[in-house]
């Protein structure tokens, strides 16, 4: 509401695939295995969007984790775009991911200092930090502009959540977040 008083934003979550275990995460059998039915997911999201007298204005894929990597997978694949590509605490996308593969306008990337578990199945598997993607736009998940830091992994914690790694849990979609803020202006059409 902040970014567009007059938006009207739906929120989808797609559940399609089978996610992976942590040994799992390693390998991309996964993401090339739920990529097929997300891809479907976002051509028919895009049939009813282009049909007479529909007015959503934007269409964003937020991936988190591991589905960051479907999703990629899945972009690259579909017969239609969207408008942006989402991506926080990625677990990495392919090796040959560039953003000229992917059906998106744009793409954007965030990844919290304080989450210690994206990088183990990012440096795990030898696929690539999104960030590192020549054409990719880095947001700050940290406190950069007074918002709160992103702690831990999760995209939400409970408010006081706490653990001996991290004292305040604190995800990268919890209220307060400027991940969450910068999200929220992608989702209304803007930028971070």
């Amino acid at each position: 509401r902040k970014a567009d008083p007059t938006a009207n934003p739906a929120i989808v979550t797609w559940i399609g695939y089978r996610s992976p275990n942590m040994i799992e995460v390693f390998a991309g059998d996964r993401a090339a295995a739920g990529a097929v039915p997300l891809a479907s997911f976002i051509d028919g999201v895009n049939a009813v969007r282009g049909s007479s007298g529909n007015s959503m204005q934007s269409f964003t894929v937020l991936a988190h984790s591991y589905g960051s990597t479907t999703a990629a997978e899945a972009l690259k694949i579909s017969r239609t775009r969207v408008d942006s590509f989402v991506t926080y605490g990625s677990a990495g996308l392919e090796g040959d991911t560039t953003v000229d593969l992917l059906h998106a306008d744009n793409m954007y990337s965030t990844m919290a200092g304080g989450d210690q578990t994206a990088g183990v199945g990012l440096k795990g598997s030898g696929r690539i930090d999104p960030i590192g993607i020549p054409g990719v736009d880095e947001f700050s998940s940290g406190n950069d502009n007074g918002g709160k830091r992103v702690t831990m992994h999760s995209m939400f914690a409970e408010e006081g959540e706490w653990s001996l790694v991290n004292w305040s849990k604190i995800g990268y979609l919890s209220a307060g977040t400027e991940s969450a803020e910068s999200m929220g202006k992608i989702i209304a059409g803007g930028r971070p």
